[in-house]
């Protein structure tokens, strides 16, 4: 009788045991799902971020472009163009070096766009935060410059 019970208790342990393997195994690909969408969705976000700093990159350089060819006839100039508030839900900020515009995120990731064409023979400067959602561009012919201005 007392081998009858060995038998049972072994077989009851054994359900037990494998139960909690299955267990385990689910809870583990349970946790690689996750991880792998995690990976996925970080790697996603950073190249929106990229798309979206090298477009509102492009757009400033397409004003700056405007200015300098309205300077060719007149003696100043301004455009306020619609800038995206918020690339990634964060503000970011535009400079412009004289060389290039610089579209920069915090955390330093930025998208750098070369100045080329009409606007070469003035020297843009300027600095501004997308926090109002817009942005002025002023030139003047008098003292050959294109300044970036945030508006309010």
């Amino acid at each position: 009788m007392s081998s009858g019970r060995l038998r049972l208790s072994k077989k009851g342990q054994s359900l037990t045991v494998e139960q909690m393997f299955l267990f385990t195994m689910g809870v583990l690909i349970t946790i690689g799902i996750f991880l792998s969408f995690r990976s996925i969705s970080g790697h996603v976000t950073s190249l929106a971020e990229e798309d979206q700093l090298n477009e509102v990159g492009s757009l400033v350089v397409t004003g700056i472009q405007r200015i300098g060819k309205e300077l060719v006839y007149s003696d100043s100039a301004t455009l306020v163009m619609e800038i995206p508030k918020q690339i990634s839900r964060r503000e970011y900020t535009i400079v412009a070096d004289g060389a290039s515009v610089i579209v920069t995120l915090p955390g330093g990731k930025n998208a750098t766009m070369g100045l080329e064409g009409s606007q070469n023979a003035y020297l843009v400067t300027g600095r501004a935060t997308s926090s109002s959602g817009s942005l002025r561009i002023e030139g003047r012919q008098d003292d050959k410059s294109i300044r970036l201005v945030r508006t309010i």
